[in-house]
């Protein structure tokens, strides 16, 4: 069990926090149900994008002669690339970035609330208002991006 930190008097990670939670209501198995769910959200999503990037690519062969030239430049053919490498890949790094953009996993953020009321150009948002960010209308405002339909992922360079 890990320590907390002087500033919280709470778990220092999820963990943690399942396991203080654990009693008659909340059993071990219902953490490594939990702990299950998290992980294959996560290996999903980023399965998802990478499914995307490897379409977009498919469709754009230019671009992704582009990607394989800056991946057997700087990895070569006889090693996975590792997250070290990710600095010396800038190419592939906008490759993401872009497919992120244009198919975002969860088009619709988790909802928030409004702390106090507050103005977002000229809406009044009261306090208390629930606001779900719309991501892929984000991703796709012909007044943010050129092309917003597009993949070009020269915009992330």
């Amino acid at each position: 069990k890990g320590k907390t930190t002087d500033a919280s008097d709470g778990p220092e990670d999820l963990l943690n926090a399942l396991l203080e939670m654990r009693g008659d209501d909340f059993t071990l198995t219902d953490i490594r149900v939990y702990l299950t769910d998290i992980f294959a959200a996560g290996s999903d999503t980023t399965a998802k994008t990478m499914e995307w990037a490897m379409a977009e690519l498919i469709r754009n062969p230019e671009r992704m002669k582009r990607a394989q030239a800056e991946l057997d430049q700087v990895v070569g053919r006889k090693r996975r690339v590792e997250e070290s490498d990710t600095d010396r890949l800038p190419y592939l790094c906008a490759v993401v970035k872009e497919a992120f953009r244009l198919h975002p996993v969860v088009p619709l953020l988790v909802p928030h609330r409004a702390d106090s009321d507050c103005e977002i150009e000229g809406l009044l948002i009261p306090k208390h208002t629930q606001v779900i960010v719309n991501m892929w209308a984000i991703g796709r405002d012909p007044a943010i991006w050129n092309e917003p339909s597009e993949f070009v992922p020269e915009r992330f360079l």
